[in-house]
């Protein structure tokens, strides 16, 4: 297990935040919106990396899932509670403009506005899709 400055710069070094859009019929405005973390890296890695977010309260499912591009397992965060709770832990430090977009993304979510059209195209502004 690690200490919070190291899972801090995990997250800040390894972690890719981002959000898949896509066509759903069931939805008001047509859209579904998920955000999530990947997090790749050994199975050692990802089990300290899991047992850790557990000490921060970040419930994590983490399945041993070999992805075939990067050669190595990865750990996902997809609940929004979760997302925010690792967004809490990296603010106030350097961190790339992928969190930067993902934060406002999530702040919207929060506020319930991607589940409008006019949230949905908030989201892929920031996303920098539209």
């Amino acid at each position: 297990m690690y200490n919070k400055d190291i899972l801090i710069g995990i997250l800040l070094a390894k972690a890719v935040p981002n959000i898949r859009i896509s066509d759903d019929e069931k939805t008001n405005c047509g859209y579904k919106v998920e955000p999530y973390v990947h997090i790749g890296g050994s199975k050692e890695f990802l089990d300290n990396v899991s047992r850790t977010l557990l000490q921060h309260g970040v419930n994590v499912k983490y399945a041993s899932r070999y992805d075939r591009f990067t050669k190595s397992s990865r750990l996902t965060i997809r609940k929004v509670t979760n997302l925010s709770i690792i967004i809490d832990l990296i603010t106030g430090y350097h961190a790339n403009h992928d969190w930067e977009w993902f934060k406002e993304s999530i702040s919207l979510i929060k506020q319930r506005k991607h589940l409008s059209s006019h949230g949905v195209a908030e989201i892929m502004k920031l996303k920098g899709v539209l």
